[in-house]
């Protein structure tokens, strides 16, 4: 985001709307994002299992 004296210039995207936007046009990116999200839930359920 570039910044002017006073105010803020450009755009603000929430990042829901950013990954879907770059899921549409770029598949691999999409492929990325669920790989990524699956990872990180297996990791999550595995830290779960774990007895102490």
């Amino acid at each position: 985001m570039l910044k002017s004296r006073r105010y803020s210039i450009g755009t603000y995207v929430h990042p829901d709307i950013a990954f879907e936007f770059a899921s549409c046009i770029l598949p691999e990116f999409k492929l990325y994002l669920i790989t990524e999200f699956e990872r990180l839930n297996t990791n999550d359920v595995y830290k779960e299992k774990i007895d102490w």
